[in-house]
């Protein structure tokens, strides 16, 4: 059980005028297996926020906690894992290695880091191409890796950049999807965010959205509250590579992708209207 709180968060950088503040008294908490989404403008202080939540970067005023089966975590660690929008793919390793590598520095003795790592790679769809290097992969299955990696150290709460920015519409709807999936697997707590109002509304428990910089949180929904819950549509939706590659053969009879219904276009329209103007 993770949960993250954050408090009054500030946070400057220099710049050629002096100071930029990009962060101006951000208050936020993800509940423990929430799938929480901040949706802002592009320079907006997501990264920023992200890297604080990751104690790679402090802020200037403001506390931040993170309660681990109820147990304070005050430092980096392997509790808290990024996906970035790069795949940050070891070149020189195949698929299974990229996999296992950070189980290497952990207590963990070869055989369970084995056995996790095939667990991860079958997750993912990958197991066909775990001798292959990352250079034959596309850039959906280059980031199922990082998923997999990721997943692999069992991290109780994932941190995702835009990690489907670079890919193109299709793949990044089939990722979109298998991420669900793969959250509802493993119960994890998720803080993911993005610029696209689409993938917000598809992806997220609950949506805040950020102003410009200074960066405030201005607004937030909680999608569950305006239609069916997701759960009830990404079972519907096996992973890609793991199903027959027609996928008419595996929908099920008067399923439609939730996407392209009333009440997702209804959710996607509530958010554009709280976005700052």
């Amino acid at each position: 059980m993770a949960e993250l709180v954050l408090r009054n968060i500030h946070k400057t950088y220099p710049s050629t005028q002096g100071t930029r503040k990009i962060l101006d008294g951000i208050d936020l908490n993800v509940r423990s297996g929430e799938m929480a989404v901040i949706l802002g403008p592009s320079g907006c202080g997501k990264t920023t926020l992200l890297k604080i939540v990751a104690g790679l970067v402090e802020p200037d005023q403001g506390d931040f906690s993170l309660k681990i089966d109820g147990q304070n975590i005050t430092k980096p660690g392997p509790d808290r894992n990024i996906v970035f929008q790069d795949y940050a793919s070891y070149p020189w390793l195949t698929i299974i290695e990229n996999v296992r590598f950070s189980l290497q520095f952990r207590a963990m003795p070869r055989p369970e880091q084995d056995r996790r790592a095939e667990e991860y790679v079958k997750m993912v769809g990958l197991w066909d191409y775990r001798d292959e290097y990352p250079r034959v992969l596309s850039g959906g299955q280059q980031q199922r890796v990082a998923i997999a990696r990721t997943l692999a150290g069992d991290p109780q709460v994932i941190l995702m950049d835009e990690p489907f920015a670079a890919l193109d519409a299709q793949t990044r709807e089939a990722m979109q999807s298998e991420l669900l999936q793969l959250q509802r697997k493993t119960n994890c707590t998720i803080l993911f965010v993005t610029h696209d109002i689409s993938e917000a509304a598809y992806l997220g428990d609950r949506v805040l959205i950020l102003s410009q910089i200074p960066s405030r949180i201005v607004d937030e929904m909680d999608t569950r509250s305006e239609g069916p819950l997701l759960s009830r549509f990404i079972d519907l939706r096996p992973l890609a590579g793991t199903v027959d590659e027609d996928p008419s053969k595996n929908k099920p009879d008067g399923d439609e992708d939730y996407r392209y219904g009333t009440r997702f276009l209804a959710i996607r329209k509530k958010l554009k209207d709280k976005l700052p103007r």
